[in-house]
């Protein structure tokens, strides 16, 4: 009886949301849609209270692993962690290009032949 009321509850939007923290590491244009989300009430329509706090790629991999932040956009430094061991999953992703790559000196450079 209490689960089917907190279903109930939970459905209607009068139950209490649960809270998140998103951690950014710049509040610029990569980062439009958590602020968008927020705006028209994605997060809340999904039981959802966020917050949003920027903090630095690799400051908030590190708040992820303690528990102070739920979520990280840090990608590049959460990829670099998890590589390095950290139980850290990417679950989505804003763009399906990177958008940063690499350059190192010509003397480094493999040549390609046609």
């Amino acid at each position: 009886m209490i689960v089917g009321v907190g279903v109930i509850l939970s459905f209607s939007g009068i139950g209490h949301a649960e809270k998140i923290r998103t951690a950014i590491p710049q509040a610029n244009l990569n980062y439009l849609s958590i602020f968008v989300a927020d705006a028209r009430g994605f997060f809340r329509d999904e039981g959802l209270d966020n917050e949003t706090v920027v903090i630095s790629g690799p400051l908030s991999i590190a708040a992820l692993l303690s528990g102070d932040v739920d979520y990280s956009g840090a990608g590049g430094s959460g990829m670099r962690a998890a590589l390095k061991g950290a139980p850290i999953k990417g679950i989505m992703f804003q763009a399906d290009k990177v958008t940063f790559l690499s350059r190192c000196r010509p003397e480094h450079q493999e040549r390609r032949r046609s």
